[in-house]
């Protein structure tokens, strides 16, 4: 006869203290006769192979089964079965199996535990049990309602897997429409972005066709109309214009392929000593941009006054920005402003009038800011504006890095006026 698996339960266990194996409430309703069967080890987590007195106890309804513990003499593999005593459980009672191993090293074993019904044969062996004759017939009659039982099963089983399968495309039903709205939605987007399309293209094709209006086909190419034409310069102003050409043409000859302007053209035009000074101020237009802060003018010239004090306490100290500055790093350098005299800096090679040090230059975001003092003793020693001729003097500021490196990173002018007393 066959018997009933009411429950199995799987896991690795530590058996070197009592571990509970399978836990289960077989029958709400029905008295039962249950066996268990015991499995250790599954050829990857086995016992250690010691052997020894394993203990099993068996709880039902929380009443302990006697004897406990059972104990069972196990040998020396390391893959065990275990048959228990068979006990009765009555309805509604809760099955509780528990083992332990003797051996310290069985700290992580895989531990199958399978509870069965061994109360009664099957109904198919019971009629079996009658003999020949009817008792045939019925064995025939309970195999029939066997199969129909598992037919009927399949039948569930089919009515099950068409309910989820309809589940399944009710959902894949929402994902449609969710795609339809979608596509609605862009659909209505893109409408609304053709009908732009379509102003521009209008906009543009009215001018377009006013342009078309102003032009003639001039055998293949294409020429303004008499009408588009209609304002055009003409007359008195077309000579006005005919007349200043006509004066540069006069003003220009031929210098090879090139053109130049006449030494006649020229005649007035700056020489010598003029020209000379022209270029020693352009020469001291500085690269980078200066922000600058009174009494440094925004052209990046200091306008100094002899005998004046120059200090950041009054707020004069002379201040001068870099904007967007990319010199040398100011973490650690100093600053120096050197001033010098016009005609010895033209000179070429000459020594600092006056040297003023800012020792702490600092950034200001992304701009460089750089405080320079001096005192009228100082300023009153400079020559001035008369007698000199205006920017009498030059000066070049300096960074010197924390590693003594020197870096030129502006040059300008500087006008010392006198003071009236």
């Amino acid at each position: 006869m066959s018997i009933t698996e009411l429950d199995t339960e799987n896991a690795d266990r530590d058996l070197t203290s009592q571990v509970t194996v399978l836990t289960d409430t077989p029958d709400a309703s029905n008295n039962l006769i249950c066996q268990a069967l015991i499995l250790f080890g599954d050829g990857v987590k086995n016992l250690d192979g010691s052997g020894g007195d394993f203990e099993l106890e068996i709880s039902v309804g929380g009443n302990t089964v006697q004897p406990a513990p059972q104990v069972v003499t196990f040998g020396t593999d390391v893959r065990a079965a275990v048959w228990t005593t068979a006990f009765p459980v009555p309805a509604n009672s809760e099955v509780v199996i528990k083992a332990e191993s003797p051996n310290l090293a069985d700290t992580d074993v895989d531990v199958t535990a399978y509870l069965y019904d061994v109360s009664a044969p099957t109904g198919a062996e019971t009629l079996t049990a009658f003999g020949t004759g009817s008792g045939l017939s019925a064995l025939a009659l309970a195999t029939d309602l066997a199969t129909l039982d598992g037919k009927v099963v399949t039948v569930d089983t089919v009515v099950d897997t068409l309910t989820t399968n309809l589940a399944t495309l009710d959902g894949k039903v929402v994902t449609v429409d969710t795609v339809v709205d979608t596509l609605t939605t862009n659909l209505a987007t893109l409408d609304g972005k053709v009908v732009t399309v379509d102003t521009v293209a209008d906009a543009v094709k009215v001018v377009t066709d006013k342009l078309a209006d102003t032009l003639e086909d001039d055998g293949g190419t294409y020429r303004f109309t008499e009408n588009a034409l209609e304002e055009a310069p003409g007359g008195a102003d077309v000579a006005a214009i005919q007349a200043v050409t006509d004066k540069l043409d006069t003003a220009l000859e031929a210098d090879g392929e090139l053109y130049r302007f006449t030494e006649n053209a020229l005649e007035e035009a700056p020489a010598g000593a003029d020209l000379a000074a022209i270029k020693a101020k352009t020469d001291l237009i500085t690269i980078g941009r200066i922000q600058a802060v009174s009494p440094v003018l925004e052209s990046g010239e200091i306008d100094l006054v002899a005998g004046d004090d120059y200090a950041a306490a009054v707020s004069t100290a002379l201040t001068i920005t870099i904007e967007a500055y990319g010199g040398p790093s100011l973490s650690g350098a100093t600053a120096e402003l050197r001033i010098a005299a016009l005609g010895d800096y033209e000179a070429g090679g000459c020594a600092t009038t006056l040297t003023l040090t800012d020792a702490g230059p600092e950034m200001s975001g992304a701009d460089a800011v750089f405080t320079f003092e001096a005192t009228g003793e100082q300023t009153a020693a400079l020559g001035t504006v008369p007698p000199a001729a205006p920017l009498n003097y030059v000066h070049q500021l300096v960074v010197i890095s924390g590693t003594g490196e020197t870096a030129t990173i502006a040059l300008g002018a500087v006008n010392v006026k006198g003071a009236i007393a």
